[in-house]
């Protein structure tokens, strides 16, 4: 995986005691089974948070968890060390994991951090995941279609990846925001010029335009800044947003 370098000191966390085998019909054996495999993995994490000084991120740091450990370090009692040491790494990996905890993942961060997440995946296995993050992307591949159904945005290798959130992304916040903007201009004029009228025909109520120039407002005295917009829609290229990082600041 090219997310671990050889530079890197990974931290694998494998909980014993949840990948220990038990009888699922035993609700006995299975209660505390999930005693002590919760106990467990919350050693495991409190061992790598020694490791790690609070409130800040390590660049040579990489956690990795399998599925079993997973499982618990998403419970109530561990979840938000987990979640504190993902931050603090690096690099986090969740290997052998589940389509529901992938979602409980993307969830976890979502809620806990209040921020936007984006999900990437290739397989029916990621759906759940996609369907949890505020933005997926699905890569259409040998696995079948359905993560590309599911996603928001599509595409056909991991590596255009790079170009759809540094350029398109670009392009497509400068245009809304533009436009957002246009619309609030062009309303508020319209809506001011009825306000001031207003004042001087004592609330009567009339209207100062006639209905001709009511029906066509958008078409002749609204649509050139759209198609200057259009014409001019990409403030810089994509080599140079490539290039130029801080200009996506």
């Amino acid at each position: 995986c090219k997310l671990l370098t050889p530079q890197m000191n990974v931290a694998i966390l494998n909980s014993a005691a949840a990948s220990r085998p038990y009888n699922k019909n035993q609700a006995a054996e299975k209660a505390a089974h999930d005693r002590e495999a919760e106990a467990d993995v919350h050693t495991v994490l409190t061992g790598l948070k020694e490791r790690v000084p609070a409130g800040s991120e390590q660049d040579n740091l990489a956690m990795v968890i399998d599925g079993p450990t997973l499982a618990y370090a998403l419970r109530p009692l561990n979840r938000a060390l987990f979640l504190e040491l993902s931050c603090a790494c690096r690099v986090a990996v969740c290997c052998r994991s589940t389509p529901l905890q992938k979602a409980q993942v993307v969830q976890l961060v979502k809620e806990a951090k209040k921020v936007m997440t984006l999900a990437v995946g290739d397989g029916a296995n990621d759906v759940s995941m996609i369907q949890m993050a505020d933005v997926g992307v699905g890569i259409s591949g040998q696995e079948g279609m359905q993560v590309v159904m599911a996603s928001d945005f599509a595409i056909a290798q991991f590596r255009f990846l790079n170009k759809l959130l540094l350029v398109h992304g670009h392009w497509s916040y400068d245009r809304i925001a533009r436009m957002i903007l246009y619309f609030y201009y062009k309303n508020i004029i319209h809506v001011l010029a009825l306000f001031w009228f207003a004042f001087f025909s004592g609330f009567s109520g009339s209207y100062p335009m006639d209905q001709i120039w009511l029906a066509t407002y958008n078409l002749l005295f609204c649509s050139v800044p759209p198609v200057i917009t259009a014409i001019f829609d990409k403030d810089a290229s994509a080599k140079l947003l490539l290039l130029n990082l801080s200009l996506l600041k």
